[in-house]
C-alpha cells in the first residue's frame, strides 16, 4: 500500500484542518486498477486519544485511513485486531435536557 502525500487536499501548513483529507488505495491481487478508499477528512475525526494528533497529524491520519481501507477491502490482513479506541465501551450522554412538568 502506498500513500501519495501530494494527494492531500486543503491547506498543507497545518494551521487549518478544514478541507484537509487523505485517500489511500492499493492494487489488489488479480486487479489492474487501484482500489481507492473513501477520503478521510481531518476535521471530521473527533476521537483523538493520542498526543500524536497534535505533533504528527499526517502520520495519524495515514494510520487511520489505512486501517479503514484494510477493514473494508482485506479484513483478513488485520486478523480481527482492534485498537483500544475501537473496543472501549461507549458512555451514554444525555444530549436533550429534560423539561420540567
Amino acid at each position: 500500500m502506498a500513500v501519495d502525500w501530494e494527494k492531500i487536499a486543503g491547506q498543507k501548513d497545518g494551521r487549518d484542518e478544514l478541507g484537509l483529507f487523505i485517500r489511500v488505495g492499493a492494487v489488489l491481487r488479480g486487479e489492474a486498477e487501484i482500489t481507492w478508499g473513501e477520503p478521510i477528512y481531518l476535521a471530521d475525526i473527533t476521537t483523538r486519544n493520542s498526543p500524536l494528533w497534535k505533533t504528527a497529524p499526517k502520520q495519524q491520519i495515514a494510520y487511520l485511513a489505512v486501517k479503514y481501507w484494510a477493514r473494508l477491502y482485506c479484513p483478513e490482513v488485520i486478523l480481527g485486531v482492534y485498537s483500544p479506541d475501537e473496543v472501549e465501551p461507549r458512555t451514554e450522554k444525555e444530549i436533550n435536557r429534560r423539561r420540567s412538568a
